[in-house]
């Protein structure tokens, strides 16, 4: 797809200002008018000043260091490691100075660079002063990114991690390294790739992308997960590695095909197959570490079929193993325990012998549709304009009837009074002022319709670690007298946090969206199945065969429900992150706790899909007291261990207060406000993986937290 980048480098001027600057010396306002071999000298002057107080502070600080040592040994070492500081700062401060072009290669993604060195700089902390990591090198780069900051412990020390720099006055196409800030500038749209489809599958493969709402050809906002800046997608491809299916291929792989010089290993790369070199055998290796390598070497089924033990070499376990029990040995490591084994080298020959081939993308060439463009309503010269609204004290005088002649509303406006008209709550919503209802409509992410006061929401969530945050929104002022304003949208920042801004036209295009994929109908349908009489506890009388279709925590969850059957039942998911109820159990923590429920697929087809209300493990100290208020509550804690925690009705103490003199009445317009208590609401990044390697292994099931009433979301 095509971004727009989001901000420019500097110019060639820019960035030659900032190293004039850096050094004492005043802007100038042409690129020519710039005299590089000058700035070139006080540079090196003033860097050979730095060098010499950095040597005398640092002997002075090595002389004090030494004199508390008393240790020959120690006072070495030091004194060494002192020396070694001094030599890389004083190198790199010499080698780029102010002014300097260079190039940058970047320690991950070997992102190369191109910029100019502006300065360095020093934090006053106590310790070494030629510690490499008090100082910083700034560099202004010809990208987007415009500068950035490297500390010497990261720069040039040839470690995993340091980021690598060469002086360098042209581009490998010959251009000036100067000339490059002017040359990024007419670069103002890039290439990017993004994921459509089952996002959490793509996350959890490429964690390095961000999750998004973007705007397709067609105009329709949709969900994908884009991806940095030079990710290319068939490259990526050739670097998985190819898994086999059956023993033979991995046999046929590590002798004909690669002459015995093939590896096949794991997908954690922690068990490690390959021919002997000196012998006709094959040799099995495992890290020592028993946290890592122990479920493998000591497997005494996987013993057992090498014929013998496994045995230490350096930093890890292995084993040889006799041509003859290679299929055995193969036999329990990818069938009976279901481990991977994949070639991670001569990866060309395992795709031949597998008969795969690498996907390859087509460029697909559509007609841009735009969206249309909506007219505003305009105000005429002789139209009367409102009085402004003057705040004044609250009097008891009548209410004045609205002003006369107000604009009629744009087609955003109309469109969403439909829309909560065909769903069955455009009575609801305007004459509430305390209004919400979520609306289930899947494939689609939910949509919650909310009414706070004179302020109407429609937003789309997501969650993440059990915490609920806005991918989409829309936000109405609600006018009375069937009337709405827009006043703005909200959605995920590329940037991080919330985006806020009176973007009408994404609102018209969601709201088209929401009435094209039928959350009005889907409103309309869960409606009229609330209104209905539900019956869905299922009895002990269901048979073994269809209770034994369902999930296991639902099972479990029915076996305890009828040993305590008054009782407010709690049983764990399989994933032990939450406690849940269902059927006509999951009532209490919806109205008790006021939580949100939701469905779930109940594995029985007559039965289909059941309530389910639950929350995370770690919050049941919140919640414990406020059900044992309204009953029993007795929790499966799994393995047959039960936990009973008896009923304890609330009840209310009566505090006597003393007798007081009447007060005056003060006047309701001289009382003040109380100030009210901001509720926290915090959102949490939303590329933390841990949501998705925790996922429910019964199908997809949403536990959302309570909305708090009256949240500020501004």
């Amino acid at each position: 797809m095509e971004a727009k980048s989001e901000s420019k480098p500097l110019t060639q001027l820019q960035a030659i200002n900032a190293v004039r600057e850096s050094v004492g010396l005043a802007e100038v306002s042409a690129v020519d008018a710039h005299a590089p071999d000058a700035l070139s000298v006080l540079a090196r002057q003033q860097v050979a000043t730095t060098i010499t107080e950095l040597e005398a502070q640092t002997n002075r600080y090595r002389q004090a260091a030494i004199a508390q040592k008393q240790d020959s040994k120690a006072i070495e070492k030091l004194s060494d490691r002192i020396e070694q500081q001094l030599i890389h700062v004083s190198t790199v401060l010499e080698q780029f100075v102010p002014g300097t072009p260079l190039r940058l290669v970047t320690p991950a993604s070997k992102t190369i660079l191109y910029g100019v060195v502006a300065g360095a700089d020093a934090k006053k902390r106590s310790g070494s002063p030629a510690a490499p990591n008090r100082w910083k090198l700034r560099i202004l780069v010809a990208d987007s990114a415009r500068q950035i900051t490297v500390p010497l412990s990261k720069f040039n020390t040839g470690r995993a991690g340091a980021i690598d720099a060469t002086v360098q006055t042209e581009d490998w196409f010959g251009n000036s390294v100067y000339s490059l800030f002017d040359m990024q500038q007419e670069a103002g749209r890039i290439n990017r790739q993004i994921f459509t489809g089952n996002l959490i599958k793509a996350f959890e493969k490429y964690s390095n992308g961000k999750l998004v709402n973007y705007t397709d050809y067609r105009g329709e906002v949709c969900q994908g997960l884009i991806m940095p800046k030079g990710f290319d997608i068939e490259s990526e491809l050739t670097k998985e590695p190819v898994a086999f299916k059956e023993p033979q291929q991995v046999f046929r792989f590590l002798t004909d095909l690669t002459n015995r010089q093939g590896t096949v290993k794991t997908l954690d790369e922690l068990l490690l197959l390959k021919p002997q070199q000196a012998g006709e055998g094959f040799i099995l290796q495992a890290p020592k570490l028993k946290e890592s390598g122990g479920r493998y070497y000591l497997d005494e089924e996987l013993i057992a079929a090498a014929g013998s033990d496994f045995y230490s070499v350096a930093d890890r376990m292995e084993v040889v193993i006799p041509p003859e029990r290679l299929e055995r040995v193969l036999g329990v490591v990818m069938h009976q325990r279901n481990y991977k084994l994949a070639a991670f080298e001569f990866k060309e020959v395992a795709r031949q012998l597998m008969g795969v081939s690498l996907p390859t993308l087509e460029k697909v060439e559509v007609e841009v549709v735009k969206p249309p463009v909506v007219s505003q309503p305009v105000a005429h010269a002789n139209q009367p304009r409102p009085e402004p609204t003057v705040e004044r004290p609250a009097v008891e005088t009548p209410v004045s009837p609205p002003v006369p002649n107000q604009p009629p509303m744009g087609q955003l406006e109309k469109r969403i009074l439909r829309f909560l008209r065909n769903a069955g709550i455009e009575q609801d919503v305007m004459t509430s002022q305390d209004f919400h209802l979520r609306i289930e409509n899947e494939p689609f992410i939910p949509l919650v319709v909310e009414r706070q006061g004179d302020e109407l929401y429609l937003t789309h969530y997501l969650t993440q670690n059990s915490d609920m945050f806005i991918d989409s929104e829309m936000v109405f002022r609600v006018q009375g007298e069937g009337r709405i304003e827009f006043k703005e949208t909200a959605v995920q920042s590329l940037r991080g946090g919330e985006s806020r801004l009176p973007d009408r036209a994404f609102a018209q295009i969601f709201s088209k969206n929401i009435v094209q994929q039928g959350f009005a109908e889907a409103a309309h349908v869960q409606l009229q199945a609330q209104a209905a009489p539900e019956v869905e506890m299922v009895t002990p009388q269901e048979s073994e065969d269809e209770r034994s279709q369902m999930p296991s925590d639902m099972r479990q969850y029915l076996e305890v429900k009828e040993q305590y059957p008054d009782a407010i039942v709690l049983v764990k998911s399989p994933d032990q992150r939450f406690y849940e109820a269902f059927f006509e159990g999951a009532r209490p923590l919806m109205e008790h706790l006021e939580m949100i429920g939701t469905s779930t697929e109940s594995g029985v087809k007559e039965l289909g899909r059941v309530r389910v209300a639950g929350f995370p493990v770690g919050s049941l100290h919140k919640y414990l007291d406020r059900l044992a208020q309204h009953g029993e509550v007795v929790i499966a804690e799994g393995e047959g261990a039960i936990a009973i925690h008896p009923h304890h009705p609330y009840e209310p103490t009566a505090i006597e207060e003393p007798a007081q003199a009447p007060v005056e009445p003060i006047p309701r317009s001289q009382i003040p406000a109380p100030a009210s208590k901001e509720p926290e609401f915090q959102i949490q990044n939303l590329f933390d993986l841990d949501q998705f390697t925790g996922a429910h292994q019964n199908g997809h099931r949403e536990l959302l937290p309570p909305i708090q009433p009256g949240l500020d979301r501004r």
